[in-house]
């Protein structure tokens, strides 16, 4: 029996915490890409790069979407 190591649960908040708290990402952003299951990887890190880019808050979701 294999053992998943990520949890899609854990990999959902994290998610919603940072579009919905991005002045958090400070507390957060030793999280990486690699933390994440192939399927979320992509989404966090076009949302990292713009919490990266942008100030705390300029989370834009077409912005978002577009680049998904």
């Amino acid at each position: 029996m294999a053992i998943s190591l990520y949890s899609p649960e854990i990999e959902q908040h994290l998610l919603g915490l940072t579009l919905r708290y991005p002045e958090l990402w400070g507390d957060i952003s030793f999280v990486a890409e690699k933390d994440f299951s192939h399927v979320r990887q992509r989404i966090f890190s076009v949302i990292r790069q713009q919490l990266e880019l942008t100030p705390p808050g300029a989370i834009i979701p077409i912005i978002l979407t577009e680049k998904l």
